[in-house]
């Protein structure tokens, strides 16, 4: 009798520990106006495949998610099959029951409700919806193409302005410390400080919470000071130093297989400075894929005929911190003493990198 007891405590132990690690969430919605038969989806805005989709019912939808569904900034897209129109908003997903309320004819305005960190997600988002409707009325009225151009440059700083402001202030919380870690380099070091000094335990424990302690504790170049050194793998598997090419100019670029202007840019710039100038010039390009897969189709792409190096860390590499690397592509000319003289950042086609170049050589 009491084996038998003790087998029945050991079996409701157990029960109970699976149905804890197998907990389900519900995201719901409740959303007047939404028609019966849209195809609504959940789609992580990361390269994860964790994509879901259910079919609403009339003003309903409903996604059950196991414990597997990994936490992180989610697109709601809602596509309606009667006229193929589709919709997004963004929310923030963190292993917890979610309800989205709102009218579908009014879908900007659809929140999740009681929950303060999709409160910010809204808010984020809102600062674009804002200045779109600004800028719309402004590409009515305003047809001069280079006051159109100032206009549209005030206008992207003006939402990352108030962007920043919104999640600085509302820091201590996992979209707002994801965005920042995002936009780390727009954000001073003391600032960066303060924000993680406020946060909670959990998120200083949190991916994105040692992502930002690492950033502030690495080493940063300058313009003008030597370079920092770093370790990283060539497409061969050998572990290389940037200093190995001390002695010769390099120009050392930042770029991923996903970026569309550096492949215009390694086609278009790289290759003829390659073959220009390859007794005094070592292009070194440091890719920032997550796989080896996405590296090697890169290179075989593009026909590099230059050293490529990676760790395969993304954008949350070690060494996109040493160089501040937040945007793509981003490149930096050193002199062949080893003093960085030159960032590049974006390619507008214009033979900017050669001119610096030909004044290194001319002073050598």
């Amino acid at each position: 009798m009491r084996i038998i007891l003790i087998i029945l405590v050991v079996a409701l132990i157990t029960s109970c520990s699976n149905q804890t690690k197998n907990k389900n969430y519900l995201i719901e919605g409740d959303l007047v106006h939404l028609e019966a038969g849209c195809k609504i989806s959940m789609n992580p805005n990361t390269k994860s495949d964790q994509k879901i989709t259910v079919i609403s019912s009339k003003e309903k939808f409903v996604f059950e998610l196991n414990d597997s569904i990994d936490k992180g900034e989610y697109t709601l897209e809602i596509v309606n099959p009667k006229n193929s129109t589709k919709q997004n908003l963004y929310f923030w997903y963190n292993k917890q029951d979610l309800l989205f309320k709102g009218d579908f004819n009014q879908f900007k305005q659809i929140k999740v409700e009681n929950d303060e960190t999709n409160n910010i997600t809204h808010k984020y988002y809102q600062v674009i919806d804002t200045y779109d409707r600004k800028m719309s009325k402004l590409l009515e009225t305003v047809k001069d193409p280079d006051k159109l151009n100032v206009l549209v440059t005030k206008y992207f700083d003006s939402i990352q302005k108030d962007q920043k402001a919104l999640i600085f202030k509302h820091s201590n919380n996992p979209f707002s410390l994801h965005k920042i870690v995002f936009l780390k380099n727009k954000f001073s070091s003391d600032n960066l400080s303060i924000v993680y000094n406020k946060l909670s335990d959990n998120l200083k424990k949190s991916t994105d919470g040692k992502l930002l302690r690492n950033y502030l504790s690495s080493k940063r170049v300058e313009i003008g000071k030597n370079f920092v050194d770093f370790k990283a793998k060539t497409i061969k598997g050998n572990y290389v130093k940037l200093s190995d090419y001390k002695g010769k100019i390099i120009l050392l670029d930042f770029w991923a297989n996903w970026c569309t202007w550096c492949h215009v840019q390694n086609k278009q710039e790289f290759t003829p400075l390659q073959a220009k100038y390859k007794n005094d010039l070592v292009i070194i390009s440091y890719s920032l894929d997550e796989t080896t897969e996405d590296w090697q189709e890169a290179i075989k792409k593009d026909s590099y005929k230059w050293e490529n190096l990676s760790n395969l860390k993304g954008m949350n590499d070690p060494v996109s911190y040493i160089y501040k690397v937040n945007l793509l592509p981003h490149s930096f000319l050193i002199d062949k003493q080893g003093k960085v003289v030159k960032e590049f950042i974006g390619y507008e086609g214009e033979n900017i990198i050669e001119a610096e170049i030909q004044k290194l050589i001319n002073k050598s």
